[in-house]
């Protein structure tokens, strides 16, 4: 019998926002009450959409100040 997953203390919005502000798997595994592994398995497409709106952010950043 398969352990009963955990329900995450944090919204999927309030995860992918806290990837896109580059907290860490870590950070927000903490704050969503989750172990980092099921953050990674249940959440892995919000992670990778936060991370990528971050780098499309910073680089906007990088090309106006250049």
């Amino acid at each position: 019998m398969a352990r009963p997953q955990k329900e995450a203390t944090l919204t999927a919005e309030q995860i992918e926002r806290m990837a896109s502000i580059g907290c860490t798997d870590e950070e927000i595994a903490v704050l969503a009450g989750l172990d980092d592994t099921t953050l990674q398995k249940s959440f892995s497409a919000l992670l990778k959409k936060g991370r990528a709106n971050l780098r499309d952010r910073l680089r906007t950043a990088q090309v106006r100040k250049a």
